[in-house]
């Protein structure tokens, strides 16, 4: 059985949901330090918790991109923080409240959407809140490539990867022109010696390229000369 007092807390939180308390007592249990709601006070203390070890892992490491296989649970902690954050940008916009309304997305739990408190004290440690960018050319998707490793320790980006599938496209991408490469297509090949070697120094894996996976109309007829190629008995050798 809960002790007397227990029982009272429970009931001024009950008040207190039903407007009951008037202002001068919620004052008054105010400035007592009283807890109107135990779990987010403890989803509170946790989320402090790991955010003083983001801000460690900061100070040794000079970055907050903290890879999701680290085995504290702090990478996983900071990719929920991620999709937090766009709940958050959402509901600011009120482009949340629309998909609810509209029933493309069901009414996410008040603790998935990060507060105006957590979002300010993660902006001030430069947080970063969205690792991959729309768009951007050959290097911007290279750094994004670099981030990707240093959270999943290696650049295996699904060609359909939902988080970012210009990501992962443009990962079969340099696979489909390393390919061209090796058959000594250089003319108007975007991908340099100097982009291999870069991409080299991530460890790469340049893996057998299947012409049939990868759709790009502006070099279909590229494409049809390596097939053609391999398909020559001298160079089956180099297919395998």
């Amino acid at each position: 059985r809960k002790d007397p007092l227990s029982q009272w807390a429970f009931h001024q939180r009950s008040k207190q949901g039903l407007a009951a308390l008037t202002e001068d007592q919620k004052a008054a249990l105010d400035a007592l330090g009283f807890i109107w709601d135990p779990k987010e006070d403890e989803f509170n203390r946790q989320w402090e918790g790991r955010f003083a070890q983001l801000v460690a892992y900061k100070e040794k490491h000079g970055t907050t991109i903290v890879p999701v296989k680290e085995e504290t649970g702090l990478g996983r902690w900071a990719s929920t923080q991620r999709d937090a954050h766009t709940l958050y940008v959402k509901k600011k916009s009120g482009q949340l409240q629309k998909d609810i309304e509209s029933g493309k997305t069901k009414p996410p739990k008040k603790c998935r959407i990060m507060t105006e408190e957590h979002y300010q004290k993660l902006k001030s440690i430069n947080f970063v809140f969205s690792i991959y960018q729309p768009g951007g050319g050959w290097d911007s998707k290279y750094e994004e490539l670099k981030e990707y490793r240093a959270q999943y320790g290696d650049c295996k980006v699904p060609q359909h990867w939902k988080k970012n599938k210009g990501l992962g496209k443009f990962v079969a991408r340099q696979r489909y022109l390393y390919c061209l490469w090796e058959q000594g297509k250089f003319d108007n090949n975007p991908l340099t010696q100097e982009r291999i070697g870069k991409l080299n120094s991530l460890g790469f894996h340049w893996g057998s390229f299947r012409p049939n996976t990868w759709k790009d109309p502006q070099t279909e007829e590229a494409k049809r000369k390596v097939e053609e190629a391999r398909a020559q008995p001298n160079n089956r050798k180099a297919s395998l």
